[in-house]
């Protein structure tokens, strides 16, 4: 159960509670913390590809806001102006 959590991608805390939940573990959460991170230690990234294309075949595009700036007379916090 452990190995196939840590597949899906759960964190140490929500397996943790899903075994309090489902087995009545009575064992503190940083013992399955520590069980995590051996296992992750020891199991191998997944692949991923490499895609190769020709220049100019493909394009990205990020429609994101960007970092928060500091405005230079206010001092407050705010979103960089888009150009």
């Amino acid at each position: 159960m452990v190995e196939r959590a840590i597949a899906s991608g759960q964190n140490a805390k929500a397996i943790s509670q899903d075994l309090v939940d489902d087995f009545r573990l009575t064992a503190r959460h940083a013992r399955v913390k520590r069980c995590v991170a051996r296992h992750k230690a020891v199991t191998s990234p997944e692949a991923h590809p490499v895609i190769e294309t020709a220049p100019g075949e493909e394009a990205q595009v990020d429609h994101g806001d960007g970092p928060m700036v500091r405005h230079p007379k206010t001092g407050k916090s705010r979103e960089r102006a888009s150009s």
